[in-house]
């Protein structure tokens, strides 16, 4: 599956593929970069300034934090998306 991260100060994604993840928290921990995986979360799940997507692209996404947070699963063919707005994170 494809993860997409918009960090603060960039217009375009930065991509990361990751495979067999059932929920959005093992999709993180299968991300490989440590650094983009703390600007995303802290002691409590997904840090406050991130907004979390998950969805099939040009069909509609859902908010992870609406739903079950870390513990939403992910259904075939979704892309994880992450937009920081945190001021303190690049």
């Amino acid at each position: 599956m494809k993860i997409s991260i918009f960090l603060r100060n960039s217009s375009e994604p930065t991509c990361v593929a990751v495979e067999g993840a059932n929920t959005v928290a093992e999709a993180l921990q299968l991300m490989e970069d440590s650094e983009l995986r703390e600007a995303l979360l802290d002691s409590s799940g997904i840090r406050r300034h991130v907004s979390a997507y998950l969805g099939v692209p040009r069909e509609g996404v859902r908010n992870i934090k609406s739903e079950q947070g870390m513990e939403t699963a992910i259904k075939a063919g979704e892309e994880l998306t992450f937009l920081i707005a945190d001021p303190f994170t690049n």
